[in-house]
Order: structure tokens, then sequence, then C-alpha cells
């Protein structure tokens, strides 16, 4: 009982603060499951986008370069996904990069799914899932990745990262690089992470000049635009 008026608690306090507080043209850009909202306007060949997470599902990096002509700088050091990718044929503008995105230049440690039909590697074990395997990969930081992999800083920035968006926010807004959109995959209610984590990472965006322009109806997917 205590554990369903906690999940009450956390929904009607996430009413609160996960209401877009901006109004913009935008359009959801992408296949049903990897459709991410994108605010359209200045979008074109000049832009750049940073999609961090592939997966198996890059349908919105597709359907980026499709709508604007712009480059996609497409990031997952997982090894289904690059397995997945690597099978691939690949825009000329969709330059795929075996490396993740996260606080600190080196190594992280990726842990499993625990459904082996699923792909997603997540910052945390699944609590109460058993014994998972484990991979270590490379990442970087965005301002390493900005000064040494890409050929420009991110104009939009996607992070569907499955747990380590809340310290790579934090490492972003420590620094000098703001791209003029960043899309969200929020991970609250898994790897250990709960509402209040997405709470305040949403403040620290809002406190940064970002304004929320799309929320998906899981309450998961934010599409932030700086004001």
């Amino acid at each position: 009982m205590f554990g369903s008026l906690k999940r009450f608690a956390d929904d009607w306090s996430q009413r609160r603060w996960s209401q877009p507080d901006i109004a913009v043209e935008y359009e959801v850009l992408g296949s049903q499951y990897g459709g991410w909202p994108v605010a359209v306007s200045g979008l074109g060949p000049h832009s750049t986008v940073y999609s961090f997470g592939a997966g198996t599902d890059i349908s919105f990096d597709r359907a980026a370069i499709d709508r604007f002509g712009c480059t996609v700088l497409v990031f997952d050091p997982t090894p289904k996904s690059v397995a997945w990718i690597s099978g691939q044929a690949l825009p000329e503008r969709l330059l795929f990069h075996p490396i993740g995105i996260d606080q600190a230049d080196g190594a992280a440690t990726f842990h499993s799914p625990p459904d082996a039909d699923h792909v997603s590697f997540a910052v945390n074990p699944t609590p109460s899932a058993g014994r998972q395997s484990s991979v270590t990969a490379s990442v970087m930081r965005l301002e390493t990745i900005v000064e040494t992999v890409a050929p420009a800083p991110p104009d939009i920035l996607k992070l569907d990262i499955e747990g380590f968006e809340y310290r790579v926010i934090a490492d972003i807004l420590s620094g000098p690089i703001r791209p003029a959109q960043l899309l969200v995959e929020f991970h609250h209610r898994k790897y250990g992470f709960d509402v209040a984590d997405t709470a305040r990472s949403v403040a620290s965006l809002k406190n940064a000049g970002y304004r929320l322009f799309h929320v998906s109806g899981t309450g998961r997917e934010y599409g932030f635009i700086r004001s």
C-alpha cells in the first residue's frame, strides 16, 4: 500500500513540473517507437544533430536527414547496437561512432538488459533482475566529442542513454556548450532512479535557460529548447 501511495504522490508531483511551458512548432520524427519531437524553426542543411543511444532504431536520425538535409552523428558503444548498425546501409549524412557520452572521458560499465531479447544497456543493473552481465566501453564528455570527433557543435542533442542522462546533463550544464534543443528520455523508476531525480534534472535545465515544449504520453521523453 505504501508503494501505491508513493507512486500516486510522485505522479501528482510530476504533473506540476512536467507541463510544457512554451509553444513552438514541432514535428515528431521517426517511428512510433523511436520518434522524437523537433522544433522545426531554423533547421536546415547547416544543422548538426548528435543522437546518443541508437539501439536498433535509427528512424529518427534518418527522418531528420530526410526532413532537413542536416548532418546526424549517431553514438552507441553497446555491442548489440554496434553489430546491428554495421549491417545497415547508412545515409551519407549519418555518421556513426561507437562511443558513449558520460561525465568523464575514458571507459564506463554498461549493464546488459535482463531480457536477452532487449538491446538497451544501462548505467546500473536492473533492481531485482538477478545476475546481469556487463561490458566496458569508451565514453567521452560532450566537450571532448565536440573538440575531437565532430565536425560542428550540436544544434540538437538527443539523449536516450538508459540512466546516464542524469550525470551527463549535470556535466553539460557545468560547461560552455549549449545545444539549441535537448531531447531527453528520463528513466525514473528504472535502474534505481526515482521521480525526484528527474525533477531535479528538469529544474536544472530550466534554470539554465531551457524551456519545455513537449512531453510524451509516457512522461519520459522531453523536448527542451533554449529561450
